[in-house]
């Protein structure tokens, strides 16, 4: 008997459009009077990157919509990976939107940011399942299945990975007052941890594109903290 998985296929539009949509009117509508960029200024942690870095979203709505329209296809109907995903991309979406409306609101509620490590754990999580359920860097698949279905989840679990720590740092910095010198050392030991799992996932999944969206990030935080005497150390 052959699955019909329409039911995923419409979910997984429905998921991805209301993620980059709120996404996008975070910044035009400036949920809580500030920008995303504005938002991630005023919680200083050392392993925030530079601005630049967060570009990296535009790839990952691009892979997203990508990956949209290729399983909304008739021809997918049936396509494996659609009953491995299921509503994954629909609890995603939420955590995503949520944690995205808490981080806004905490400039002016600044309790509000511990709510947002629970959500962005949830985006980790929930990207974190499709990955091992769709086998990625393990299974053979067609290269079409590769590029529309794989890529666009380990770029987007790559960035979430650094994201989740430098949330998590900026939450520790605005609750507890650490020494510098302390900050220094656990920006550098987060980073040859990072660093380490890129270099993991390439061994072990063949997985390059989550291996250099963590490397880009990495980057960007030694661009952003060159002036920190620890950060070169890494690097040089």
């Amino acid at each position: 008997m052959t699955n019909n998985y329409k039911k995923f296929q419409i979910i997984n539009v429905f998921a991805i459009i209301f993620t980059i949509v709120m996404n996008a009117l975070s910044n035009i509508l400036s949920f809580g009077g500030v920008n995303t960029g504005e938002a991630a200024d005023r919680f200083f942690s050392y392993f925030t990157p530079a601005g630049y870095v967060f570009s990296i979203w535009s790839v990952i709505y691009t892979l997203l919509i990508v990956f949209i329209v290729y399983q909304v296809r008739t021809s997918q109907v049936n396509a494996e990976y659609l009953g491995k995903i299921g509503f994954i991309y629909l609890f995603n979406g939420i955590f995503n939107a949520t944690w995205l409306i808490a981080f806004h609101f905490a400039v002016d509620t600044p309790l509000l940011l511990l709510l947002t490590e629970p959500l962005i754990l949830g985006v980790l999580v929930t990207l974190l399942y499709i990955y091992v359920k769709l086998e990625i860097g393990v299974s053979e698949v067609p290269l079409s299945e590769k590029l529309a279905v794989h890529l666009p989840v380990s770029v987007y679990l790559g960035w979430i990975s650094v994201a989740t720590i430098a949330n998590t740092a900026s939450v520790l910095n605005e609750f507890i007052t650490f020494p510098l010198d302390t900050q220094y050392l656990w920006t550098t030991l987060v980073l040859v941890v990072a660093l380490l799992l890129a270099i993991i996932m390439i061994v072990k999944r063949r997985d390059f594109a989550y291996s250099l969206v963590v490397v880009w990030a990495a980057i960007g935080i030694y661009v952003k903290w060159t002036t920190v005497e620890v950060i070169p150390l890494i690097f040089w």
